[in-house]
């Protein structure tokens, strides 16, 4: 994406974790003083590169350091990176408003808790499943799309617990209708784990949009303005979370959802594509 926004100067905007498109430009703007640099980081390069593909995470860095300005999921993101201090612009995400308009959303009989993303154990997704079965939810449901290093253990339990409901790896139209169609949409991930800092899950944005109730450990990376929005696991543990679905089970449904369509109305407002879009050009023209 190539965006002129001062005649003087070219703006190019970069994914920092795509190598190759990311070291060209970076040698370009070295030839051609008028190009401008903006790297969006979505992760750090340490949790996407292998640790023994060293030369990989080192030329990640030296793109890094070559950036004018920076886009950012989080404040964290920036302390950890920005040392020299260059503009920087937050955005933890962006919605798109016609993307679940069509979709069918008459919820399911019985009640859904769902998760959809990556089923590695480093997700939690093992707490979920292990607490839902704790707690006796005979007439609610969990369903489970993703994959992931806990999938084959997922699949013997599913066979043996009918309302532990696997689906697998399903295309995205399918999984947003299913979001709406569900009763409740869970984040498991623990908040302790250092990339948590770094990130606001995407997945949350899209479950937000969905204008689903939301039920989400604290992740350091969410700003304060969504709490309102979110309905927290307070204690990260297979007790803790076990409790969580007990009581949002209990939940008067209209409150929950009340507060799921703020949600949705808020990201719709402020955090669709063309704003966002809007707001990164109003910062580049304040430099």
């Amino acid at each position: 994406l190539k965006k002129r926004v001062k005649k003087a100067e070219t703006y190019i905007f970069l994914d920092i974790l795509s190598v190759s498109q990311s070291i060209s430009a970076v040698f370009l703007s070295k030839i051609i003083k008028k190009v401008k640099l903006i790297g969006i980081v979505t992760d750090l390069p340490k949790h996407q590169t292998a640790s023994n593909n060293r030369l990989t995470l080192k030329i990640n860095n030296y793109i890094m350091k070559n950036m004018n300005y920076y886009i950012f999921l989080t404040e964290d993101m920036n302390d950890f990176i920005n040392k020299s201090k260059k503009p920087y612009y937050v955005m933890e995400g962006l919605v798109n408003n016609n993307e679940i308009k069509e979709f069918e959303h008459q919820k399911y009989d019985k009640f859904t808790f769902h998760y959809a993303g990556s089923l590695n154990k480093k997700n939690k997704i093992d707490y979920l499943v292990q607490a839902f079965l704790r707690s006796s939810l005979n007439d609610a449901e969990l369903h489970i799309y993703g994959s992931g290093d806990y999938s084959e253990e997922l699949i013997k339990i599913s066979s043996v617990n009918n309302n532990v409901k696997y689906f697998g790896v399903k295309p995205n139209k399918d999984v947003l209708i299913a979001q709406k169609k569900s009763h409740i949409l869970v984040n498991p991930r623990f908040s302790n784990q250092e990339f948590t800092r770094y990130s606001f899950p995407s997945k949350l944005m899209e479950y937000l949009n969905s204008e689903v109730p939301i039920l989400t450990t604290k992740l350091p990376g969410i700003p304060k303005s969504y709490y309102e929005y979110f309905n927290f696991i307070e204690t990260e543990s297979i007790e803790g979370f076990c409790l969580e679905l007990k009581q949002i089970y209990e939940t008067n449904y209209n409150q929950l959802e009340l507060k799921a369509k703020k949600g949705k109305e808020y990201v719709s407002k402020n955090k669709n594509s063309k704003v966002q879009i809007k707001n990164i050009l109003l910062w580049l023209h304040s430099m």
